[in-house]
């Protein structure tokens, strides 16, 4: 109410539709990148053309939970996320939903990703990902297999500047360690309070200082060591 105009709003989708579902209830990787920013990446960089090339090859060598390479696959085989959803839609219980109309769009949409499966086949194109945690390949191939795409990815447990793809990538797509995030010893928002470093400050005083100093410095050196080992791999692979 605004005003005195009253606006009311239908829940269509039941939550946030960048969530596709095949992360489930399982773990999720701390720093896993956003489904449909995923997706939006890969159309902006043109893989939705690119995967149709004879065999086209996507690499990711550090994919983590795997979000790049599953959307990549959901592209190339013309699978519709929505497809991947097992809790009913809210709007099936609305007076004016047609089961008739919705049935013809998801048959259209199944018929789709058969074709889009064959596509992809014929192209003998590979998913390739990579990373040196193996925790995260596992939170990886079980997305991708929830997903109905891990047949289509190919994931290898090395470090980067060490691995050495199948095939010579067509795109290379990577969401690297960026910041202090990714670090050991701090919460998934990337920092503690302020209210925590404020009593730990007070508490330690200057050997306080020196082990912030003493801990900064270690993870600036992890983080320029992780992007020079993407470095080699662009250099040596691509």
């Amino acid at each position: 109410m605004l005003n005195d105009k009253l606006q009311l709003f239908r829940d269509l989708g039941g939550g946030s539709l960048h969530k596709r579902g095949y992360r489930g209830n399982a773990a999720v990787h701390k720093a896993a990148l956003n489904e449909a920013a995923a997706a939006g990446l890969l159309l902006i960089a043109g893989w939705q053309d690119k995967c149709r090339q004879p065999g086209a090859t996507l690499a990711d060598p550090m994919c983590g939970s795997g979000t790049f390479l599953i959307e990549a696959a959901l592209m190339a085989t013309q699978t519709a996320p929505g497809l991947l959803r097992e809790t009913p839609w809210p709007f099936v219980n609305w007076h004016d939903y047609s089961d008739k109309s919705w049935r013809k769009i998801v048959r259209d949409a199944e018929g789709r990703a058969q074709e889009g499966r064959q596509l992809w086949a014929d192209t003998e194109g590979r998913l390739l990902g990579n990373d040196i945690h193996r925790g995260a390949l596992n939170l990886a191939k079980d997305a991708a297999s929830v997903a109905t795409v891990a047949k289509y990815i190919n994931f290898s447990n090395k470090s980067c500047a060490d691995w050495i793809p199948k095939r010579t990538p067509t795109m290379v797509v990577a969401n690297p360690p960026w910041g202090v995030r990714l670090l050991p010893g701090q919460d998934q928002a990337g920092s503690s309070s302020r209210g925590e470093q404020r009593q730990q400050q007070t508490r330690g005083g200057r050997k306080w200082e020196q082990q912030q100093w003493q801990q900064q410095q270690e993870e600036e050196d992890d983080l320029a060591d992780t992007w020079q080992q993407l470095s080699i791999f662009l250099k040596q692979q691509c």
